[in-house]
């Protein structure tokens, strides 16, 4: 039976599914408007593993609305275009498949997805393709963003994890996460409200991710 997937959030989503004979399905998600979007994705005849990897790929703006630049994970070129100097080697992001697929899809963009089948792909807990071999914190997109922005950062190891929202007052505004994590790929999407709720003004902020050992800070805009 041919596997077959859905999108939900908007019609400017589009979404296209196949299967491969070792087990895994391969999906890509078209987001087709100009804002980001909460996407959730289903799958029908296909019995999934337990993780899924992605790439999503969007334009740059470093030339207003038209670019010849492409964001591959966070990671572009220096060169006046194309895409990441190491494409052929960059690692996809995961996730854990308990809970439900659910990605952030950034305005224009594609998300390109290989979703564990009941045939498993590879032993995830010994792929490089899970485990990066350093921290980072990637720069959000969109950038400048309304209504959200995705961050994405790296975890070499295991261990407690505070990822912050900072005011160019250096006050903290929003705490976005505060806990444990495994080592691995990491996403949290942020619609620019504070701690009690409320949507922040336009402006300037920096977000913060901080390890035992590890502190990195970047900035990002949001306009109402």
């Amino acid at each position: 039976v041919m596997v077959s997937t859905r999108v939900s959030g908007s019609r400017d989503l589009i979404a296209f599914a196949s299967s491969f004979s070792n087990g895994p399905a391969g999906i890509v998600v078209v987001n087709k408007g100009k804002i980001a979007q909460i996407v959730k994705v289903e799958l029908d005849h296909f019995i999934p593993g337990e993780k899924y990897y992605y790439y999503t790929m969007i334009g740059d703006n470093d030339n207003g609305e038209f670019s010849r630049k492409v964001i591959i994970n966070g990671e572009t070129t220096d060169r006046v275009a194309g895409g990441p100097e190491n494409y052929d080697s960059l690692a996809a992001m995961a996730a854990p498949i308990k809970g439900g697929i659910v990605l952030d899809s950034p305005p224009y963009s594609a998300i390109y997805m290989l979703v564990d089948g009941h045939k498993d792909l590879t032993d995830v807990e010994n792929t490089e393709l899970n485990v990066p071999n350093q921290f980072s914190l990637q720069q959000n997109y969109p950038n400048p963003f309304n209504p959200s922005t995705a961050m994405d950062y790296h975890l070499h190891k295991s261990g407690f994890v505070r990822l912050t929202i900072f005011d160019v007052t250096g006050k903290r505004v929003r705490t976005l996460v505060e806990e444990h994590q495994t080592a691995g790929f990491h996403q949290f999407v942020w619609n620019g409200s504070d701690d009690n709720g409320r949507q922040l003004p336009s402006a300037v902020y920096y977000y913060s991710l901080q390890t035992d050992n590890y502190v990195e800070t970047k900035k990002l805009t949001l306009i109402r």
